[in-house]
């Protein structure tokens, strides 16, 4: 059953222990009018079982009696989106859950989390404005670990690419495009509510600027989605890649 908000009183200014807020972080060259990006960086052995409730957010059942690693980015993940949220209106709570899993965000806000090795960061933007936003964090690949994930992600074309290009380094490309696809995804999902697989989103620009577009394949019931191309921005913080993409109101979209 999806968890609702609650309204809260918690200043977003708090934070407990184990978490470090980033000042002023911002890792792309695009800025979006009313869009807010919070983030932390924190460290799971110092998270506590305490601070769900010191910070007013409850943990869900299906992670009480989880690993503290994973408690300790559910926890952060939600302090960065309480934190965007409050750019906006101080009283609003952190997400809760949605029924399919998903964070449920406030009926006037569309929003994204994410987080991997001691950072989260979540971002937010009023639904009047945008149609879906979406932000993604993953750590720097090997080699290996590019060259065994490359046939999941990457479409014939990207794979053209990949293989023409003198300058791009496969690991960072495939990371990249693995992190694009998840923001295009996450940014898409509260209104097309289905999965996507990797290979039904393609990439058809990217550059080591930190610029991308990229398309979606149609299935079944998303055709209207054909003739877009979304604007996508990618930049490396410490072996992380950040990305984002922030969609506007299209208005072919069904409502």
């Amino acid at each position: 059953m999806t968890q609702r908000l609650i309204k809260s009183h918690f200043s977003s200014s708090l934070h407990p222990s184990f978490c470090t807020p980033l000042a002023n972080f911002w890792p792309w060259p695009m800025h979006w009018r009313d869009v807010h990006l919070v983030a932390y960086r924190f460290a799971p052995q110092d998270f506590s079982v305490q601070d769900p409730e010191a910070c007013n957010i409850t943990m869900p059942p299906t992670l009480q009696s989880a690993a503290r690693k994973r408690q300790a980015e559910f926890l952060a993940g939600r302090l960065c989106a309480r934190g965007a949220l409050h750019k906006f209106d101080p009283s609003l709570a952190a997400p809760g859950i949605d029924i399919d899993g998903a964070p449920f965000w406030p009926d006037s806000y569309v929003g994204s989390i994410s987080h991997s090795n001691g950072y989260a960061a979540a971002i937010a933007a009023p639904r009047q404005r945008y149609m879906g936003i979406g932000i993604d964090i993953e750590r720097k690949l090997t080699l290996l670990e590019a060259s065994e994930i490359s046939y999941e992600i990457l479409t014939t074309s990207e794979r053209r690419h990949l293989g023409k290009s003198k300058t791009d380094s496969s690991e960072a490309f495939i990371a990249s495009a693995f992190s694009l696809k998840e923001s295009l995804f996450k940014a898409l999902y509260p209104s097309i509510k289905q999965r996507l697989d990797f290979k039904e989103m393609e990439i058809t620009h990217w550059d080591r600027s930190g610029q991308a577009s990229l398309r979606v394949n149609p299935g079944q019931g998303l055709q209207w989605l054909s003739p877009y191309r979304f604007d996508a921005y990618f930049n490396w913080v410490n072996d992380l890649i950040f990305s984002v993409v922030a969609i506007e109101k299209i208005p072919s979209a069904p409502s």
